[in-house]
Order: C-alpha cells, then sequence, then structure tokens
C-alpha cells in the first residue's frame, strides 16, 4: 500500500504543492517509513510537512480551538485511533452509495 501512495505522489508532486505541502520531504519520509515497515520497527507518528504558512496557521488555530497539540505524538493506547477504518461510521457512505446504484439502474 505504501507502495502505491509513494508512485502516486511521485506523479502528482504539483498537486501537493497545490495543497500545501512540501512534496520533496513528504515523499523522502513515506519512503523512510517504508524502509522501517520493511526492517520491522516499531510505529512512530509524523507531521506532514506543511510549507504553506497560511495552512500551518489554520492547522495550529483548530489544534488551539479542540484543545490539542500541535506535532504531538499519536496516543496509541487509544482504541478508535488504531482501529479507526473498521470502527468509523461508514452508514452515509453506505448510503449515497445504494443511491448512486439506483440512480444508475434506472438510467439503463
Amino acid at each position: 500500500m505504501i507502495s502505491n501512495s509513494i508512485h502516486l505522489l511521485e506523479s502528482e508532486e504539483k498537486m501537493l504543492k497545490n495543497l500545501g505541502l512540501d512534496s520533496e520531504k513528504l515523499i523522502k519520509l513515506l519512503k523512510q517509513r517504508q524502509k522501517e515497515i520493511m526492517d520491522y520497527k516499531p510505529y512512530h507518528s509524523f507531521n506532514l510537512p506543511i510549507l504553506d504558512k497560511q495552512l500551518e496557521t489554520l492547522c495550529l488555530d483548530r489544534c488551539y480551538k479542540e484543545n490539542l497539540i500541535w506535532g504531538k505524538q499519536s496516543d496509541l493506547n487509544n482504541e478508535y485511533l488504531i482501529h479507526k477504518h473498521t470502527k468509523r461510521d461508514r452508514s452515509e457512505v453506505i448510503s449515497e452509495r445504494e443511491v448512486q446504484l439506483k440512480k444508475r439502474s434506472f438510467k439503463k
């Protein structure tokens, strides 16, 4: 999965810059993370390398409002964080898929 992400991001460096991210640093971080995974190193957090100062300010402001600490390591004891992909509420997404499938079937 990470290999695909690296490949995709290497082909979309301009898009990353448009989003305010440092594409070169991000790709380098992901390649480093890939090596760590292959070497069975333990997980550790990393921050996206932000170039856009306005974006960084927005992130810092949001953290302040949410009473969070910018750049803090992830809480690996937080079950929701660790298993978010399986525990999140996807009912809205599933519902929208059903609507789109029904629309397609009516068009036929």
